[in-house]
């Protein structure tokens, strides 16, 4: 077996697991026990219905008791993973940097998929992840020194603008998920990297929020209604 196909499937078992961590690390449970199980009969799976991707493909994405579908957060952060895996390879064969990269691309699917499907951020991936990336700092980039003023810099950036924002508005802006995730990002991406991932983000949001609004706009003027109303 090649180096790269070693690391795709090495991809596919660890988007297996990070599939568990983000369906259970919401919920609270833990990702050791009980085995893996169905979802809605709540039956142990046999070894081979816990292969990564293959098991879904052969099962049809559905359970092989009770026929409900398996859902796509299974084989999405199972290729997903396996090609961040190999991606990091090639930019990084071997070595500490390879592995803090994986590290860091798979906590970040596993948020994607958390958050999306229950507006959560498991404090076991963000605050273990500033953790790690404090560690991963020591020998590798961005230095510890950027990752520790990075991180708890714009951590506490974020806090203060959300503080403001709740006494200026009387409501919550910010919550304390999105400054623990920044916190992580920042001791994985330094000084410079954090502040380019803030101002993406900025852009990004800003521009989802132009298409929002010009979306309830235009379905205000077909329902033959103002803006204003």
């Amino acid at each position: 077996m090649t180096p790269g196909v070693l690391i795709l499937v090495l991809g596919l078992v660890a988007g297996s697991f990070l599939a568990l961590a983000a369906d259970r690390l919401p919920q609270g449970l833990s990702v050791l026990a009980p085995a893996s199980r169905c979802p809605h009969c709540l039956r142990p799976l046999r070894s081979w219905e816990n292969l990564p991707l293959l098991s879904w493909l052969l099962l049809g994405g559905r359970c092989r008791t009770c026929r409900a579908p398996i859902g796509w957060r299974e084989p999405f952060l199972e290729l997903a993973t396996a090609a961040a895996f190999y991606w990091s390879w090639h930019r990084h064969p071997g070595g500490l940097e390879f592995v803090r990269e994986a590290f860091f691309l798979g906590c970040l699917l596993t948020l994607a998929v958390a958050d999306w499907q229950t507006r959560q951020l498991p404090d076991e991936i963000t605050l273990g992840g500033w953790a790690a990336g404090l560690a991963f700092s020591l020998a590798t980039a961005p230095g510890w020194r950027s990752a520790l003023l990075a991180s708890f810099g714009a951590a506490a950036a974020l806090a203060l603008l959300g503080w403001a924002y709740a006494k200026l508005r009387r409501r919550e802006g910010v919550g304390w998920g999105d400054i623990k995730m920044l916190g992580f990002l920042g001791a994985f991406l330094g000084i410079r990297g954090v502040l380019v991932t803030v101002f993406a983000a900025s852009v990004a949001g800003a521009v989802a929020g132009i298409a929002l609004a010009a979306g309830l706009a235009l379905r205000q003027r077909r329902r033959g209604r103002s803006w204003q109303r």
